[in-house]
């Protein structure tokens, strides 16, 4: 890209360009590959215009247009080779500060922070740090950091190819993470297996990668017994909620138990097939593991698909407004933790049997919870409710956790700021911990909110929750116009 076609770019696009240092100088090869696409793609359409053959044309235009979209590959693998590298530059900055505030902390109360707690809060802190400033996800940026700090030296072959732009950064990604359990040089040696190319020079498709990947950590892994062990200290399970109202379950542990569980639902699914039932096997394999967790066990010597005992309750938390549960409005239900689900199934699980209605009155002005005061030395369970009902979520920016996950935190510390509702806010341990800290600092604001201060001066306002959000009703046809505005970019 020259300096004259940078000019021409949106400011935020040019000043990036400018500050990774990408000049006329370092970059006027693939510059120049966009003109030669042009001239291809006018020479085909010319061709087609007169009716003439427009096969070996339209191929020299493929060809070129390849060789920009392999440019921009080069490019992007260039850039993210610099990030890593300033966001390495980033992690010592914080680390610095983070040990600062742990030695004025020993030194006024006596508390002194460990090597763990001071490292722990670095890598956390710099990794919220640069998630806020970029909206990428913690857990990415977390991955990349990794790979960056490299502190075993076991992805040098890595970030060497990654910087010349041999390789992606998410298949660089790939590679530190397989490769974790391995000894430092036997990792670096196995990555410059997986970066090498195919015998004719090409690129390894996905599917080759990912099989030459899982082959290279089955011949390497030393100890599967404690590959395995690791593996199984990370099971989980968690869920997600789709915007149509459906949702998707994921459960992660023992592959024998997975397995077992798996051939056990799919011979409920089998039998109550075989018995007339009118869904498919994937529809019934569904609703009877969904029937097993949350309602017990099946009936093993009929096979049934029927459930002993009574079925407990199941509690969902749901956020709705009254007028959509009047039916005045279709503005979307929350359940908190979780994600969003349409009026039709806010209603569904409302009205159902059984569920249990709380009143929450909200303030007409602003949409927030209407707050209830309390002298009391200690938060009370009533006033951990009303700030729960006041907060919903953790009120750190960018933090969702919803409010049985989170702490109660003094907005303003205590002795000097008093245990009262208004004082107090819902915050994620990771976030309560910078705060706490000194890592991060936080000044109320007279409208209720908290103005947060992190490491690197970025400022950013968090409210307390707003029930009545403008953003849960539908785009308006002002908001239709506006996009209708917005000019494709080619």
């Amino acid at each position: 890209m020259t300096d004259l076609e940078a000019a021409t770019l949106p400011d935020r696009i040019g000043e990036a360009f400018a500050l990774l240092g990408l000049t006329e100088d370092s970059a006027s090869d693939a510059a120049d590959l966009i003109p030669a696409a042009e001239q291809a793609r006018w020479a085909a359409v010319e061709a087609s215009f007169h009716d003439q053959p427009v096969s070996t044309l339209a191929g020299d235009w493929v060809a070129e247009e390849l060789r920009v979209i392999e440019a921009v590959e080069v490019v992007k693998a260039w850039a993210d080779a610099r990030g890593l590298a300033a966001l390495r530059r980033l992690h010592e900055a914080v680390g610095m500060v983070v040990q600062e505030n742990a030695d004025w902390m020993a030194q006024s109360d006596g508390d002194i922070a460990s090597f763990a707690t001071v490292q722990g809060e670095t890598m956390t802190a710099s990794v919220d740090e640069v998630a806020l400033a970029t909206g990428l996800p913690e857990g990415r940026v977390a991955d990349r950091l990794t790979l960056a700090l490299d502190e075993e030296q076991r992805a040098t072959p890595l970030l060497d190819a990654l910087s010349r732009g041999e390789v992606t950064l998410a298949r660089a990604l790939r590679i530190q993470h397989a490769t974790r359990e391995l000894d430092p040089e036997v990792a670096r040696a196995v990555a410059l297996r997986l970066l090498a190319r195919n015998s004719d020079g090409s690129v390894r498709s996905h599917r080759s990668f990912t099989r030459e990947l899982r082959r290279q950590v089955a011949v390497h892994t030393p100890d599967p017994r404690a590959a395995r062990a690791e593996a199984l200290s990370q099971r989980c399970a968690y869920g997600w909620l789709e915007a149509d109202g459906t949702g998707r379950l994921t459960v992660t542990g023992d592959g024998a138990r997975i397995t077992a569980a798996l051939d056990r639902v799919d011979g409920l699914a089998r039998h109550l097939r075989a018995a007339g039932d009118q869904r498919t096997l994937a529809q019934l394999r569904s609703d009877v593991a969904l029937d097993l967790l949350l309602y017990g066990w099946a009936d093993a010597e009929s096979g049934a698909g029927t459930f002993v005992s009574q079925a407990p309750p199941a509690r969902v938390n749901l956020v709705v407004g009254l007028t959509t549960l009047l039916g005045l409005d279709e503005q979307p239900g929350e359940i908190p933790g979780h994600g969003f689900v349409p009026a039709a199934m806010a209603r569904n699980i409302a009205l159902s049997a059984g569920s249990v209605w709380r009143r929450l009155v909200t303030d007409p002005l602003d949409g927030t919870a209407l707050e209830l005061s309390t002298g009391r030395y200690r938060p009370t369970a009533q006033m951990a409710e009303q700030v729960a009902a006041l907060d919903a979520m953790c009120q750190a920016p960018g933090c969702t956790v919803p409010a049985d996950r989170c702490d109660i935190d003094h907005q303003r510390p205590w002795p000097q700021g008093e245990t009262e509702v208004r004082n107090l806010r819902l915050r994620h341990r990771r976030h309560h911990n910078h705060k706490t800290r000194g890592t991060w600092r936080t000044e109320s604001t007279a409208d209720g909110g908290t103005q947060w201060v992190t490491v690197g001066g970025r400022e950013y306002l968090t409210q307390r929750y707003v029930y009545e959000d403008p953003l849960t009703t539908p785009v308006s046809a002002d908001e239709i116009q506006a996009a209708d505005q917005v000019a494709p970019p080619f």
